[in-house]
């Protein structure tokens, strides 16, 4: 429970700090840092979106699909048919 405690309090300090480090980046530095900080942020934000997208497809491409519920009874029904003559 203390564990959880402090991991809880790191992460609002990092929070914190990374708030207040991209707020001065953003608006307190020259005019070409400002602009490499908005395209990096835009970038990453745009990869992030399509890695999620295209890990949602590759889990879509390679998941076999569902067995229908005909042959899913089929199946139930001769393991517990084999569960039964075992015993």
């Amino acid at each position: 429970m203390a564990n959880d405690k402090l991991i809880g309090s790191l992460l609002m300090i990092a929070a914190l700090a990374g708030f207040l480090i991209y707020t001065w980046l953003l608006f307190l530095t020259e005019p070409t840092l400002q602009f490499i900080v908005i395209k990096l942020t835009v970038y990453l934000g745009i990869v992030i979106v399509l890695a999620i997208i295209g890990y949602i497809g590759y889990t879509l491409a390679t998941t076999p699909p569902p067995i229908p519920p005909e042959e899913l009874e089929k199946v139930l029904r001769s393991s517990s048919e084999e569960t039964v003559e075992e015993e």
